[in-house]
């Protein structure tokens, strides 16, 4: 193992952290709308599927659950943030809130059509869903940005 000299100074170090830290608040704040109305409608999209009939459901449920995994790459890609929804703490925890709240959703919503033949209970809850994901995509941004000391 080689060692590596490094010729920089404290305060050099000091004003590269701050440089990064300032990037990546910037690449948090850019889009940020846009960002939570297309998790939301991905999101509820999940949950109002369930009024279609199968095999329909399934290929909207999956096309959604791509999208949310090609929109969280993609703002990784362009703003230089990943979002997890595991990290930090605070936003932990919101993220498993939103996780329980759309697993009792999209339970309601299917056993809505399964067990009553009501299809526009889904769509209902649907609408509840978006609602419940915009606040809280707007809840863990918030959280994020507090606990990594992005709000300066």
């Amino acid at each position: 193992m080689t060692e590596v000299e490094d010729n920089t100074s404290p305060a050099e170090a000091l004003a590269s952290i701050n440089k990064a830290r300032a990037a990546a608040a910037d690449g948090f704040s850019r889009h940020t709308w846009r960002y939570d109305l297309t998790y939301s409608a991905l999101a509820s999209g999940i949950v109002a599927s369930q009024a279609l009939h199968s095999p329909l459901n399934i290929v909207f449920v999956s096309v959604c659950t791509i999208g949310l995994s090609v929109l969280a790459q993609k703002w990784s890609e362009k703003h230089g943030v990943k979002v997890t929804g595991l990290t930090p703490r605070g936003g932990r925890w919101i993220a498993i809130g939103l996780g329980i709240i759309f697993l009792g959703l999209a339970f309601a919503a299917f056993t809505a059509v399964e067990r009553l033949h009501m299809r526009w209970i889904p769509l209902a809850l649907g609408a509840v869903a978006f609602g419940v994901a915009l606040i809280g995509s707007r809840m863990w941004r918030t959280s994020y940005r507090r606990e990594m000391g992005l709000d300066v």
